[in-house]
């Protein structure tokens, strides 16, 4: 007794009705997708690995695109006795009148530093010496120490003599 044959359904050994990758029947309209080209090149995925090496290859081209950091915070001030200036955005969660109450304040506290700061006179400062020259001075005085120390150890060494001669 064999198993009924369903019409249309294949046989459960033929080759054409494998399901585990085999070899298609020749009469099959179907082709491998194995190694084909996508239908659309715009819907293809790209992988991580290959999107992280093209970003890096792109910041190696343009070496001037780097990451802008964040303009926040307290800024420095560029001189010693320089006021920074404050800056006036206003928050997403500040209502108008504590924008304003924030504003007249740092306000208030520019105008006072600015009274108690100290009378500048920057003709009278002494010009910041350059790097060679406190480099120069910084070797001299090494060498200075060498001389001294050279000059000792020889009073030390006479002075042995002399003691040993007598």
């Amino acid at each position: 007794m064999g198993k009924p044959k369903v019409k249309g359904l294949p046989v459960a050994g033929s080759a054409a009705a494998s399901s585990r990758g085999g070899v298609m029947g020749t009469n099959s309209p179907k082709k491998k997708k194995t190694n084909s080209k996508p239908k659309c090149l715009n819907e293809q995925e790209i992988p991580y690995r290959l999107r992280e090496i093209m970003k890096s290859r792109e910041e190696l081209k343009n070496p001037t695109r780097r990451k802008k950091k964040k303009a926040g915070g307290k800024q420095k001030p560029t001189s010693e006795g320089d006021i920074p200036v404050p800056r006036f955005r206003r928050r997403k969660w500040e209502s108008q009148n504590a924008y304003m109450r924030r504003m007249e304040q740092e306000t208030q506290h520019v105008l006072f530093l600015t009274q108690n700061q100290l009378q500048r006179e920057p003709e009278k400062e002494e010009p910041i010496q350059e790097k060679s020259q406190k480099k120069k001075e910084f070797q001299q005085k090494k060498l200075d120490k060498i001389r001294k120390q050279k000059e000792d150890k020889r009073i030390a060494v006479l002075e042995t003599d002399l003691l040993r001669g007598k």
